[in-house]
C-alpha cells in the first residue's frame, strides 16, 4: 500500500484548520514564551495525517469520532510507524480533542478510553534511547549516579553541583532550569515556582526542595559567586548564568550533565544517531528528570496524581505510562484488607 500524501492545511477539515491556526498564532522561535516553529510544524504534520486518516475511516467531521474510533486509530498509527512516531502523533490528536472539549464542540475526548493503553497496543514508551540500554543499565538515574557525577562535574565547580542537585530535587525540565529566576526561589519555604510562561503545560506550579540545597544556593547568591559574571549587571535576573554572564542555555545544561557524567564513568555515546545529525549520549540532562520521576513513583508514598503535578504532566495518563509497569498483583493486599463484605 503506498503512503498516504498529507493533505495541504487548506483541504483540511474546518476544525482542524481553526486547531493549526490557533497552534501557528501561538507559535515565535524569538520569543522563549512561545512554542517554537519546528514544535508547530510537527503538530501540524500530525493533524494533516489525521485529516486523511478521517477519509478513510468516511468520517465527516472529527467531532464525530467516537471511543471504539480510538481503537482504530491507535492500530493504525501502530501499523504505521515505527519507533515513537505513532506515539507521538496519538499524543498530539490526544491534545486536538482536549481542545475540542475546551471549546465546547464536544463534551468528552472520545479518545481518553485507549490513552491507557498506548504501550501495550504497540505504541511504545520506549525511545530509541531507552532501546539502547544493556543489560543492568536504566534510562533513569539513581541517587548514586547523582552523587558520583556531582563529585566530578567540571568547573565552575559550585555551579554546576547546584544546578545537578536542583534538577534532582526537583525533576525540572532544562528549559525550566534555564529559564528559573532569583525571585522564583522561596528560600524561607524552600520553594521554586514555575510560571505558566515556562511550564510546558502553560500551567504554574510549585515543587520543593530539600535542606540539602541551601548550603550551595547561599554559597552561589550570597558569597559573590553568580555576581563574579554578572558582572554588576542588575537587570540579569536568572538563577544560572554562564561565566561571560548570559543566561545559561538548555543545551549548555545538558553539556554540563553529560560532562559529569563523562567525568564519573557513567556515561557513553548510544549506537545510533539522532535524526537531526550528531551523537545520542546514555545520559543527557532528561535522564535526571527521569530518575526522579521514577524515585518519586517507586521510592515514596506520593500519589500518582501529586507526581504529575510535581512534573507538570498534562495528565496522570503521562505519568503512569512512563514510570508505572504493569504490575498483576499491584493493589492485591489493599483488596484483601478492605473490599466488601
Amino acid at each position: 500500500m503506498a503512503p498516504r500524501r498529507y493533505k495541504s492545511l487548506d483541504e483540511c477539515r474546518d476544525l482542524i484548520r481553526e486547531y493549526c491556526d490557533e497552534l501557528s498564532d501561538s507559535t515565535s522561535d524569538d520569543d522563549s514564551d512561545m512554542r517554537d516553529s519546528a514544535s508547530t510544524q510537527r503538530y501540524l504534520q500530525d493533524l494533516r495525517w489525521y485529516d486523511g486518516w478521517l477519509d478513510e475511516q468516511d468520517i465527516e467531521s472529527p467531532a464525530d469520532v467516537e471511543t471504539r474510533d480510538g481503537a482504530k486509530l491507535m492500530r493504525s498509527l501502530s501499523d504505521e510507524f515505527s519507533g515513537t512516531t505513532g506515539r507521538y502523533r496519538w499524543d498530539r490528536i490526544f491534545a486536538f480533542y482536549d481542545w475540542l472539549v475546551a471549546i465546547d464542540v464536544i463534551a468528552s475526548n472520545p479518545l481518553t478510553y485507549h490513552d491507557n493503553k498506548k504501550s501495550s497496543r504497540g505504541l511504545s514508551k520506549d525511545t530509541q534511547q531507552s532501546q539502547e540500554m544493556g543489560d543492568g543499565e536504566r534510562y533513569a538515574l539513581s541517587e548514586e549516579e547523582i552523587r558520583m557525577m556531582e563529585e566530578n562535574v567540571g568547573n565552575p565547580t559550585l555551579r554546576n553541583t547546584l544546578l545537578i542537585r536542583l534538577m534532582w530535587q526537583t525533576g525540572l525540565r532544562r528549559s525550566e532550569v534555564s529559564a528559573l529566576t532569583l525571585d522564583d526561589i522561596d528560600r524561607d519555604g524552600r520553594e521554586i515556582t514555575i510560571s505558566s510562561d515556562v511550564s510546558k503545560s502553560d500551567e504554574e506550579r510549585i515543587v520543593g526542595y530539600q535542606r540539602s540545597l541551601d548550603g550551595l544556593i547561599a554559597s552561589w547568591i550570597d558569597k559573590g559567586r553568580r555576581e563574579q559574571w554578572v558582572s554588576g549587571d542588575d537587570n540579569m535576573e536568572y538563577l544560572f548564568v554562564s561565566t561571560h554572564g548570559n543566561q545559561l542555555a538548555p543545551e549548555s545544561i545538558n553539556e554540563v550533565v553529560r560532562k559529569a557524567a563523562i567525568n564519573a564513568g557513567i556515561n557513553r555515546k548510544l549506537d545510533y544517531e539522532p535524526a537531526n545529525g550528531g551523537s545520542r549520549w546514555k545520559i543527557t540532562a532528561h535522564s535526571i528528570r527521569h530518575g526522579f520521576g521514577s524515585h518519586m513513583v517507586h521510592n515514596t508514598d506520593a500519589t500518582l496524581f501529586e507526581v504529575s503535578q510535581m512534573m507538570g504532566h498534562s495528565s496522570v495518563s503521562v505519568t503512569e505510562s512512563t514510570y508505572v509497569e504493569h504490575e498483576p498483583d499491584a493493589g492485591l493486599s489493599s483488596h484483601k484488607k478492605y473490599g466488601p463484605d
